[in-house]
């Protein structure tokens, strides 16, 4: 194997409103594998996935800003709204950098107050 991507299907709240999120994780290429084309080809694939057969209000992914740009020629955009996130049995602001959004079957939401219901991925 020389690149994957993860995802899971969270059941998280958008200003209230229950709404199911497609988070996107642990995107890796193997070292001697980079630059070949490999996560561009799977990410947009595992997107699909959840777009389409998870059917999940939008996708997310968590990055550092680096990478930001990387990401943004997939259509990635940050979230400037307010994050939640579950802590130890209890709801906090996410304090890091924000996360990236893409549409499901809503259109992204920029801002507004979004609870992911447990921790980041």
């Amino acid at each position: 194997m020389v690149c994957h991507v993860g995802a899971l299907i969270r059941a998280a709240l958008l200003g209230g409103r229950a709404v199911k999120v497609g988070g996107v994780g642990e995107v890796m290429t193997a070292p001697d594998a980079r630059r070949q084309g490999h996560a561009t080809a799977v990410l947009p694939a595992m997107c699909r996935h959840l777009r389409e057969v998870q059917q999940v209000s939008f996708v997310m992914l968590f990055c550092a800003p680096s990478l930001y740009g990387f990401y943004g020629r997939f259509g990635w955009r940050p979230f400037t709204g307010k994050l939640f996130i579950g802590l130890r049995g209890g709801s906090i602001e996410f304090p890091l950098d924000p996360p990236l959004m893409q549409d499901g079957g809503e259109t992204v939401p920029i801002a507004g107050v979004l609870d992911l219901r447990g921790p980041p991925w």
